[in-house]
This record gives structure tokens, C-alpha cells and sequence, in this order.
């Protein structure tokens, strides 16, 4: 039996996610849901909530949630202070509360690939709208956006003729690897 090693192509990421799924449930089972944020929402010592690309929370509860002004390196004005400063000084600690509590867990829609992805797992199975699983598979890419190689191993029997046994992401190379060991 003959084995061999090709490149299929390259896949873009702009989201920092990946799913792995038959593209015929992108039309039968995919859900379309409104994603709202899901950035950590933050509590500042004087005890008001903070987050940044702010949303309505009503789904998650029913506290009130103050947007940013912009983005982590504007300032707020109430406390003259940026939030990565704010987080680096220890005013701004994470609140805990689930900005994606309204999603169910393993919904196959882009909302419920985010709640997998961000999950501490870094993916996660996704479900039919049944309710078993299978429909897909999501993950985190690498080392976020960027276009990533995608290899397959394939096998030649003399009865069967070319089949692919084996489809890999490389998704942080070597070199990267050391690279980044160099750094840190």
C-alpha cells in the first residue's frame, strides 16, 4: 500500500475559529441565531459592570452593563483611566457572569461555535438540532486570524484506488513553535 503526504489547500480564519462539518448541515441543521457580545464583562471596585462591544444582556440577566467608550486603550472617563489599565491596576476584575448563558451548549450556529471555541476546552462537539451529536466539530485556529494549511495523507489500494485516510490544520508550525519558546 502507497502513502502519500499533499497539501488540499489553505483556509482562511477571521474569527480565530474552525468547524469541521458535512456541508450539506450548513443548510438543514445550522441554526441563525443573533450572536451578541461575549467579552468578559468586567466589575469595577465601585461595583458597576463594564463591557467592551456592549450588548443587551436581558437574555443573561437582568443587571445593568455599562459599554466601554470605545476600546480597551480609550479612556473612561469616569475614572480617567483606560480598562487594560483598569484590569492591570485591579480595579476592573472579571464579573463571572455567562455573556453566552442564553446559548444552549453544542447549538450549531455561530453563536454556539463561539461558546465552544471560548470555552477552556478551546472546542468543542457541536449538535443536531435533535439534540445528539455529531453535525460538527469546532476549535480555536493557532494563533488566531491567518490562513492555515490543510494536509491529508493519502492511501492507495490496488482495489479501491486513491482514498484520503488522514486530513490535518496545521495550525502552528514548528518554526512557530520555537520561535515563540525563544520569545518567552
Amino acid at each position: 500500500m502507497k502513502k502519500e503526504i499533499v497539501t488540499l489547500g489553505f483556509v482562511g480564519v477571521d474569527s480565530g475559529q474552525l468547524i469541521i462539518c458535512d456541508p450539506c448541515y450548513l443548510k438543514t441543521e445550522y441554526v441563525q441565531r443573533e450572536f451578541k457580545s461575549s467579552h468578559e464583562i468586567y466589575r469595577h471596585s465601585d461595583g458597576k459592570l463594564w463591557q467592551f462591544t456592549f450588548s443587551d444582556l436581558t437574555e443573561v440577566s437582568n443587571v445593568k452593563v455599562n459599554p466601554f467608550p470605545g476600546t480597551y486603550e480609550d479612556i473612561i472617563p469616569e475614572y480617567g483611566k483606560n480598562p487594560n489599565q483598569l484590569i492591570k491596576d485591579g480595579d476592573f476584575q472579571p464579573s463571572g457572569i455567562d455573556t453566552m448563558a442564553y446559548i444552549p451548549n453544542g447549538e450549531f450556529s455561530y453563536a454556539g461555535i463561539a461558546k465552544a471555541t471560548l470555552s477552556n476546552e478551546l472546542g468543542g462537539q457541536l449538535n443536531y438540532a435533535m439534540g445528539h451529536p455529531g453535525v460538527s466539530v469546532a476549535f480555536r485556529s493557532g494563533l488566531g486570524d491567518g490562513s492555515y494549511e490543510v494536509k491529508a495523507e493519502i492511501i492507495h489500494f490496488k482495489t479501491w484506488g486513491k482514498r484520503i485516510s488522514k486530513v490535518w490544520v496545521e495550525l502552528i508550525t514548528d518554526e512557530e513553535i520555537e520561535e515563540l519558546e525563544r520569545i518567552n
